[in-house]
Parts: structure tokens; sequence; C-alpha cells
């Protein structure tokens, strides 16, 4: 429903549902020699929720 929906956006300080899109563009950075030099990384794609980890 429309209330749990801004109940969860008022829990994520950016403000808003992260979308398909978001997790695409994470993806692809992922995908890209752009990443070459990164290991054992946590990529959270989460509009900075805090999900208690």
């Amino acid at each position: 429903s429309e209330d749990i929906q801004e109940s969860i956006k008022a829990q994520i300080p950016l403000g808003s549902l992260g979308s398909p899109e978001d997790v695409a563009g994470a993806a692809a950075y992922l995908a890209s020699e752009e990443s070459g030099y990164m290991t054992g990384q946590i990529l959270h794609v989460n509009g900075g929720m805090y999900m208690g980890n």
C-alpha cells in the first residue's frame, strides 16, 4: 500500500525506493574495466538505508 511505501521511504536517507536501473548501474560498473582493481567488497545499493549489518 502507499502507506507502507511511505513508511519505508522515511527510513531511507535518499528518500526514495530503488529502481532496477539503480541496481543495473552498479552491476554495469562491476562488470566494467573501471572496477578491475576492486576486490572483496560489499556494494550496498540501498539509498543509504541501514540494514543492521
